[in-house]
This record gives structure tokens, sequence and C-alpha cells, in this order.
């Protein structure tokens, strides 16, 4: 027996299909890589376990990208502990490297402010390089309301970061 026939050759091309997504949506939300890997495995086992209503779900990717977020809510509640980000910086970081990793604490700390719709949204963009569509299918929601979601994400975290210290380039 193949492995797709083992596990159905639909749920294998879904898998295939998103996984690097949501592994990068769980790092995105703080986890470390490991965190990240068991957080999203632990959401496709969900998946598999109820892959009929994933197959007769009008939009598989959105109940998909739904369990991961919650399976990284989950996580968090169950660490007792707040997603922070993690970057990879050498023993002696450079000025260039600490202005890197400041920037993106502040910009997460930032986004994180944001209502969880305008969050997830900027996050998929900002940090995933999704586009208005895939953002679209993973939330279920218009096109139009990404980009608006994204419009008043981008407003809000220019006038924030405009504030403190005049920075800019969001």
């Amino acid at each position: 027996m193949s492995e797709g026939e083992l596990l159905g050759a639909a749920f294998t091309a879904f898998h295939d299909a998103h996984r690097v997504n949501f592994l990068k949506y769980a790092r995105a939300r703080g986890l470390s890589f490991h965190d990240a890997e068991d957080v999203v495995n632990d959401a496709f086992v969900q998946l598999y376990r109820n892959r009929e209503r994933l197959a007769n779900s009008d939009n598989p990717a959105a109940l998909g990208f739904k369990v991961v977020r919650d399976a990284v809510a989950d996580h968090c509640r169950r660490q007792d502990r707040q997603p922070v980000p993690t970057a990879a910086v050498d023993d002696r970081p450079g000025p260039d490297e600490v202005t890197a990793v400041v920037t993106r604490v502040d910009l997460e700390r930032a986004i994180d402010q944001l209502p969880q719709r305008r969050a997830d949204c900027m996050r998929l963009h900002a940090f995933l390089d999704q586009d208005a569509r895939a953002i679209a299918d993973y939330l279920e929601i218009s096109v139009s309301a990404v980009r608006t979601h994204l419009y008043l994400a981008r407003r809000h975290l220019a006038k924030r970061f405009t504030k403190e210290g005049g920075r800019r380039g969001l």
C-alpha cells in the first residue's frame, strides 16, 4: 500500500500545499522551530481525524488555518506564556542585526495590539509574503476585506512608529 493510499491522496495534496505556510505562521507567532513543528503536526493530526469534514468544507484552506491558529493559541496557553518573536543572531551581533531584531520585536508587539483579523492579515502578508487572494482563502473573507484590513493595519502601524522615534518604512 502506497503512502497516498494510506493517507488519502486528497489529504496528502492538502498537506503538501499548506504545511510550509502553516509552519511560517506558527513561527511568525513566536514559536520556536521545534514548537512550530509540533503544533503544526498536531493540527494536521486533528485535520486528518476530521478529514471528511475537511473534504466537505467549502474552503479547506480556511478550516486548516483556523485549526492551526487555534493550535498555536492552545500551545501558548499550555506554556503559560505569550508568543515572543525569536531571531537567529550571532553571539556578537553587529549593529544592523541588533536593529533588525529590535525592529522585528517592535513590529510583532505592534501587530499584537491590532484586532485579531487585522493582525492575522498583517502577519500573513508581512511575514509569510502571502498575497490578498491567499490571505482571503485562509481567513475565509473577501479579497477587498483583506485589502481593507491591511490598509487599516498599515495606517495604525505607521502612526505608532512615527510617534515612537520617527521610524518609517512600513
